[in-house]
C-alpha cells in the first residue's frame, strides 16, 4: 500500500480502498460512525464545510443539521455548546436507530 499515493487521491476513492484493506467488520464501525478519512489519512466525524447563498455555514455529516456560524459564535457559554453537541449527537443516534427498525 502506497501511502503518499492514498493521500493525493479524492476522499471517496481513497475510503473504498481503505475499507476494502481493512475487511468487512471495521468497514461497518467505519460506516456506523460516518468515518472518512483524510488526507492525513486519519479517520475523522463530524462537520465538513458549505457554502449556501454566499454565508458561512458548516453541515453536521451524520445527521445533515446546517448550522450558521454566527450563530454559533453567539455561544459564550460552555453549557450551550455542550447541549448543542448533545443534541446533535442524540439527533445521530435517534437517525439510526430509526433507519435500523425500518429495516425489519
Amino acid at each position: 500500500m502506497d501511502y503518499e499515493v492514498l493521500k493525493t487521491i479524492t476522499q471517496e476513492i481513497r475510503d473504498k480502498y481503505l475499507k476494502e484493506e481493512l475487511g468487512e467488520e471495521k468497514s461497518r464501525v467505519i460506516d456506523k460512525y460516518c468515518l472518512t478519512c483524510n488526507e492525513n489519512l486519519y479517520w475523522q466525524r463530524g462537520f465538513i464545510e458549505t457554502e449556501i447563498y454566499n454565508m458561512e455555514f458548516i453541515k453536521h455529516k451524520s445527521t445533515g443539521i446546517v448550522i450558521a456560524l454566527r450563530n454559533l459564535c453567539n455561544i459564550d457559554k460552555i453549557e450551550e455548546f455542550i447541549k448543542l453537541c448533545n443534541y446533535l449527537e442524540n439527533r445521530d443516534v435517534l437517525e439510526k436507530d430509526y433507519i435500523i427498525q425500518g429495516l425489519d
